[in-house]
This record gives C-alpha cells, structure tokens and sequence, in this order.
C-alpha cells in the first residue's frame, strides 16, 4: 500500500511538474510564479473556498449554456469567472481568450469541464470570446476617449 502511494505521489510530482512547464511556456514564468505565491498564500480554509467557488463558477456556466451571449445573467456569470481566475494570478485579456482555447482543445481541461455539462468546453469558447470582445471595446473606447480630451 504505501509503495503505491509513493508511486502515485511521484506521477503526481511529475504531471504537476509538467503542468508548471506548460503554464511557463504558454503564459511566462511571472505568471505561474504569481499564481503560485498566491495558491502558497490560502491557508486551508481559503484553499477550500477556491475549490468550492471554481465549482460553482462552472456549475453556472453549464447551467447558462442556452443563454445568449450578451444576456446580462450570462455577463454577470463571465464576471465572476474572470474574477475567480484573478484570485491565482491578474490575468491579460489574451491569457482570458487563450484560456478559451485551453478549455476546448486540451482534452484534460474538456473531461473536467464535461463533468459539468458535455458541452460546456465548446460553449465557454463562444462566452470567453464574446465576454473579451466585451473587455476590447470598452478598453479602445477608453482610449478613445482619452485622446479626444488630450485634444
């Protein structure tokens, strides 16, 4: 029995390990290193809350899947989303749309998010888009504006 557990804890180590690779190749180490300080900084209590909230976060999506993109439930829904990934690291709008990416294409991300609905990965594709779309606007809008009073 505990020659397996050790077993499991190594295979563990090393998918954990590659996991970290592939966070630093698609996003840079500034990133896995801050969302690492932070996961280091939950007590467990905290770590548990992020644990139930991430479940939640994606129990409503499913449950929101039917909605139209630009429904205000389904905005409210892609607010807390982003806030939820903002708890491990502040991410950028690319990192928000490359995550959709993550979502649909990368089959463990797929099972995990199946497990909440079966067509949820193929769904947050559309929502992310649409929500950073959102996020685009109204940041060139801004910068619109800011020009327009430097004149």
């Amino acid at each position: 029995m505990k020659k397996a557990n050790k077993k499991q804890k190594k295979a563990l180590a090393i998918k954990r390990k590659k996991g970290k690779q592939e966070v630093k190749n698609k996003w840079g180490s500034e990133k896995l290193h801050e969302a690492e300080m932070n996961w280091q900084s939950y007590d467990q209590a905290e770590a548990e809350n992020m644990i139930k909230e991430s479940q939640a976060v994606f129990e409503t999506l499913a449950q929101l899947k039917n909605e139209e993109a630009d429904s205000q439930e389904l905005q409210k829904a892609m607010q807390r989303w982003h806030r939820f990934i903002g708890m491990s690291y502040e991410p950028s709008l690319e990192i928000l749309r490359g995550l959709s990416y993550v979502y649909r294409d990368d089959e463990r991300f797929r099972k995990n998010l199946a497990q909440f609905d079966p067509n949820l990965p193929d769904f947050l594709f559309g929502a992310i888009n649409n929500y950073v779309d959102s996020l685009e606007e109204i940041w060139l809008q801004e910068q619109l504006n800011t020009l327009e009073e430097k004149h």
